[in-house]
């Protein structure tokens, strides 16, 4: 089905279950868009409102250049897509899917992961801000698929991240897809609070990760293998923060007060380091700073 310029959505509720459908014309919707059952809607026209509610469990969305806010977000699978920026204001609940383009998705009142297959791609951005969580036995954030270019995950300042699963632990990488869309853009910035606080033994981000807020390791390891930078960071907690892989430098303002692994990779820390325990098992780490030792 094509609407043209002049034909409009403004229902209370749209579903889309099935086929495809173009919208040229007006999409004002004010309760819930719902995508699934192979769906596929095409905004191209005027989007005045998603409504208070966007669902999907597959098929596909794309809003173009458009912007829009909406209250809630759940997507357990289907395709997101659109250069445009999404806002959730409140609990954006993701398990599944993709979010695609080179548009931006900001989840204000925070994300929950839970099971989760999530995937970033195409150059889109996940900005987290208020309290996010990842929860159950895994959760797994590709910021990479077949789409090329690959995704970026934002914690914001002021925001929190908390990684509470168990057993598998969670799990953010880029798988490739050949050489010109091979995951090395993908990464996990940190401007907020990154938290482990569950009961797997080890969770893993091998995408690289910069840092310019706090990681609190309270439980096991936190693995960053993939490299980064890091500005103003501190690293805390009873747990160990591992260094398994890639470059990574610590500015002068960084810290390290937990327990650290150097494991992979090359580690140039110029600011201060102690009162955990420091072991090196491989790669190279470099102590420019401070050290201090109990």
């Amino acid at each position: 089905r094509t609407l043209d310029s002049t034909s409009s959505i403004t229902a209370a509720n749209a579903t889309f279950s099935s086929g495809t459908t173009t919208v040229n014309g007006t999409y004002n919707v004010s309760g819930t868009t719902t995508v699934k059952s192979g769906g596929t809607a095409t905004v191209n026209g005027s989007l005045a409102s998603l409504g208070n509610a966007l669902n999907m469990s597959s098929g596909a969305l794309s809003i173009g250049t458009a912007n829009a806010t909406v209250a809630t977000l759940t997507q357990s699978g289907g395709l997101l897509n659109g250069a445009g920026t999404l806002t959730v204001s409140a609990l954006s609940t993701l398990s599944g899917g993709t979010q695609s383009g080179s548009g931006t998705t900001i989840a204000q009142g925070g994300a929950t992961f839970n099971l989760a297959s999530f995937y970033l791609d195409g150059g889109r951005t996940l900005q987290l801000g208020g309290a996010s969580t990842a929860t159950g036995s895994y959760d797994y954030i590709y910021l990479n698929s077949s789409d090329p270019g690959s995704g970026t995950l934002t914690i914001a300042n002021g925001a929190t991240f908390t990684d509470q699963t168990t057993s598998s632990g969670l799990n953010i990488y880029a798988p490739n897809y050949g050489v010109s869309d091979n995951g090395s853009t993908a990464a996990v910035n940190n401007f907020g609070t990154f938290t482990k606080s569950g009961t797997a033994t080890t969770s893993t981000i091998s995408t690289t990760f910069n840092n310019d807020g706090t990681v609190s390791v309270q439980n096991g390891t936190l693995d960053l293998s993939g490299g980064g930078t890091d500005v103003g960071a501190s690293y805390t907690g009873a747990g160990t923060i591992q260094f398994g892989g890639g470059t990574r430098t610590l500015d002068s303002t960084s810290s390290i007060t937990g327990n650290a692994l150097f494991s992979g990779g090359a580690t140039t820390l110029n600011g201060g380091v102690g009162t955990g325990l420091m072991t090196v098992t491989g790669g190279t780490a470099t102590f420019n700073g401070t050290v201090t030792t109990s």
